[in-house]
C-alpha cells in the first residue's frame, strides 16, 4: 500500500503488512506478522513471532503480548514493548526512546547498549548502571530468553 492505514484482527496465518506512509495495527496474530512502514506507527497486540519496522521518520512501535521472537526497529520514533519474553527479542532505535516493561517474575538475559544515549533501570531485580555506562548485560531470574536492546542516541528504560 502506497499510503493509508492497515488494520488487522485475529488472523490465523503469518501476515506481511507494508505501507509507505500509514499506520499498521494488528491484534491477536498468533502466527506472527512482518509489519513495515516507511513513515507511520505500528501497534501489535498478542502476536506470535513478529517483525516491526519504521524505516524513517518518527513513527512509534507499540507491542503488547509478544508470544515469540520479536524484532523491532525505528529511526526516530519511540519503541515500547510490554510482554513476557517467549523468544529472542532484538529492539533498536536510532534516536527514540525504547521502553521495555517486563513482569517481575520474568526470566531473561538482557544485553543493553547505546552509542551516546542514556540507560535507565527501574527494576529492583536489576543493578543500576553508572550514569556513563553504555553497555549493560545482566541475567534475571536464572535467565532464559535473550533480549538485545540498542540505541544510537536515544534513551533505554527497563521497568
Amino acid at each position: 500500500m502506497e499510503s493509508g492505514n492497515i488494520d488487522l484482527q485475529v488472523i490465523g496465518e503469518h501476515v506481511e503488512a507494508r505501507t509507505n506512509r500509514g499506520n499498521i495495527t494488528g491484534e491477536r496474530l498468533a502466527q506472527g506478522i512482518d509489519a513495515r512502514t516507511g513513515d507511520g506507527d505500528v501497534s501489535l497486540i498478542v502476536v506470535g513471532p513478529s517483525t516491526a519496522v519504521v524505516e524513517k521518520g518518527n513513527g512509534r512501535i507499540d507491542v503488547g503480548g509478544a508470544r515469540g521472537a520479536l524484532t523491532c526497529s525505528t529511526e526516530g520514533g519511540d519503541l515500547h514493548v510490554q510482554a513476557v519474553p517467549h523468544g529472542y527479542w532484538k529492539l533498536n532505535s536510532a534516536s527514540g526512546v525504547i521502553r521495555l516493561d517486563l513482569p517481575p517474575a520474568a526470566n531473561f538475559d538482557l544485553d543493553i547498549s547505546d552509542d551516546s544515549g542514556e540507560i535507565q533501570i527501574e527494576r529492583d531485580d536489576l543493578s543500576r548502571p553508572s550514569s556513563d555506562a553504555h553497555r549493560v548485560s545482566q541475567r534475571v531470574g536464572g535467565g532464559d530468553k535473550r533480549i538485545e536492546v540498542h540505541t544510537v542516541g536515544g534513551r533505554i528504560t527497563i521497568r
